[in-house]
């Protein structure tokens, strides 16, 4: 089916000496939709996506994304080719500002190859005007809100054109008030064409969010639904 951006089938990944994480498991995700992979802690989600993103690796099984099958090494690989991970835990360096931890790493430069400080800045700042990202490209890291930091790793691997976004437990950082902006944001994203998928164990705030949910149970896929 087409509208399957990414199909993993038939994981398999055992860490050592014997813990089985995933058993077995294949799940497609379509283009342009917010899916949740939900289930409690040592389900296998995050595990799925850190295979999925180059993390670490499967035992077995294959990922297939845009109909051609794929085997990231590392994240850098999957970040080219277009998928993305925000995890739980941010990094960033908090004495650079928003603009200089955006274009960490893929800096414009100018013809004799130093950094474009004034062209970078421009174009984090196109980014957060396209996503409408409520941010101040000039603020440190250190003096904005877990919220803030949070959009601040969207908003790097979306610079870097990315077109799935991992979001692994994101609402485990942000207090209640500051959940509904995030969630905003994300089906701002899946409306503009980008493919969500949404890591948590909080059943009620999945229901609001997702298109489609995916629950695990130590290991296995139970089963893919409709949110609705």
């Amino acid at each position: 089916m087409d509208s399957n951006l990414i199909e993993m089938r038939h994981m398999v990944k055992v860490y050592p000496p014997s813990v089985l994480a995933l058993d077995d498991v294949s799940v497609e995700f379509r283009r342009g939709e917010i899916h949740s992979i939900v289930g409690e802690n040592g389900a296998g989600k995050s595990t799925l996506m850190k295979v999925l993103y180059g993390l670490t690796h499967a035992n077995s099984g294959e990922i297939w994304f845009k109909g051609k099958p794929v085997s990231f090494r590392e994240p850098g690989e999957a970040i080219r080719a277009g998928i993305g991970m925000v995890h739980q835990e941010i990094v960033l360096i908090p004495e650079y500002t928003v603009w200089e931890n955006i274009v960490l790493g893929v800096e414009p430069v100018n013809w004799l190859g130093k950094l474009d400080r004034r062209r970078a800045r421009e174009l984090v700042r196109q980014k957060i005007d396209e996503f409408q990202f409520n941010l101040d490209p000039d603020a440190r890291v250190e003096e904005i809100s877990v919220a803030a930091r949070q959009k601040v790793e969207i908003l790097t691997l979306l610079y870097r054109n990315v077109e799935v976004l991992i979001l692994d437990e994101p609402t485990a950082v942000l207090t209640p008030q500051e959940i509904p902006q995030l969630f905003a944001e994300l089906t701002r994203l899946r409306d503009g064409g980008h493919t969500i998928l949404f890591i948590s164990h909080r059943l009620e705030e999945v229901l609001e969010l997702s298109d489609r949910i995916t629950v695990m149970r130590k290991g296995k896929k139970v089963d893919t639904v409709d949110a609705a």
